[in-house]
């Protein structure tokens, strides 16, 4: 394996344990947060959700033209739960 081979593996990974960390921080907002109620204006809270995507779709949707080192994982949006309560 050269140098460049294994820069490109810790960035992939690297991308893979940013993107759980928001979903970890988003998980711990909706355990915090699991209890509120909110008010009349607001409604009860709702639990956010992290959506993934791959960083070469990713920046294809957003129009990138370097995509040669894309690779890995991104964070494309955080929603919140449209189940019913």
């Amino acid at each position: 394996m050269d140098i460049q081979s294994m820069f490109r593996a810790t960035r992939i990974s690297g991308s893979g344990l940013a993107a759980e960390k928001t979903r970890m921080e988003v998980t711990a907002n909706n355990i915090a947060n699991a209890h509120t109620t909110g008010d009349a204006s607001t409604g009860p809270y709702r639990r956010r959700q992290v959506i993934f995507s791959d960083a070469l779709s990713d920046a294809r949707a957003r129009g990138n033209a370097d995509q040669t080192n894309m690779a890995g994982v991104v964070v494309s949006g955080i929603t919140l739960d449209q189940s019913e309560l």
